[in-house]
Parts: C-alpha cells; sequence; structure tokens
C-alpha cells in the first residue's frame, strides 16, 4: 500500500465501494462538489452512475415510477460522462424543483406591448439580441 512521508494512506486511495459508501451519505451539490474536486473522484461518480441511482432510490422511497430514465435507444448513443451530466441534470430539477426556474422572455415586455410601445419595444429587443449575439452583428 502506498504511503505518505508521515505513513498515512491517500484518501483517494480508498476503494470504489468505500467512496460510493460516503457519496451515499451526500446531498446532491455536495456530490457535485465532490465531482468537480479531481478525476478520480468524478471517474467513480460517472462509472458507477450515483446521478441516476440517488433519483432511482428517491423514486424507490415515494413509492412512483421514475419518469426521468433515459430511453434506451438514446443511452447507447451517449457516453458515460453524457449519461452522468443528464441524471445530474434531472435531479437537480426534481431536487430544487420548488425554485422557479428564469423565465425565457421578459415578463413587463410581454404586459406591456400595445400600440406603438410594441413596435418600439420589439425593435428594442432586436436590437439587443443583435447586440449581444454571438453571430449577431
Amino acid at each position: 500500500e502506498p504511503m505518505d512521508s508521515a505513513g498515512c494512506r491517500n484518501v483517494l486511495q480508498l476503494p470504489d465501494d468505500v467512496w460510493l459508501g460516503i457519496l451515499g451519505y451526500l446531498q446532491i451539490l455536495d456530490i457535485v462538489r465532490c465531482e468537480s474536486s479531481c478525476t478520480m473522484l468524478r471517474d467513480v461518480i460517472v462509472y458507477y452512475g450515483v446521478y441516476k441511482g440517488m433519483l432511482d432510490r428517491i423514486c424507490k422511497r415515494k413509492r412512483i415510477n421514475n419518469y426521468m430514465l433515459m430511453p434506451d435507444t438514446v443511452r447507447r448513443l451517449k457516453t458515460d460522462l453524457a449519461i452522468s451530466a443528464y441524471y445530474k441534470r434531472r435531479l437537480y430539477q426534481y431536487t430544487y424543483k420548488a425554485f422557479p426556474r428564469q423565465r425565457a422572455e421578459d415578463e413587463y415586455i410581454q404586459t406591456y406591448k400595445v400600440g406603438r410601445k410594441k413596435q418600439e419595444l420589439d425593435r428594442l429587443v432586436v436590437k439587443g439580441m443583435k447586440k449581444f449575439s454571438i453571430i449577431g452583428v
């Protein structure tokens, strides 16, 4: 067993099943932080499908069908990293669904679009989209 200068084992040398046990006690945001902290932890999280497992456990505990499963036809075309990212996103959206998502359109503009003001607001929106668009000039 490789040891450091003080004669201690490196925590990253723990077996995968120990890491999976540790990850099983964490919340989703903590797992995301672990995943971004080092490649070894990311590999464990991706390879063992930690996010999908969390989603499956939540559905099983609530006795509901996991409607967020990725279809086999789609899964075969994806990398393990892409599959993990899909389940991470779905788990996050399911876990934090109480927080409203940002709307794509500005509610103020939609509410007060009438007559000449509508034309002026539409023109400003188009101008703003061109200004901040990657391809618009």
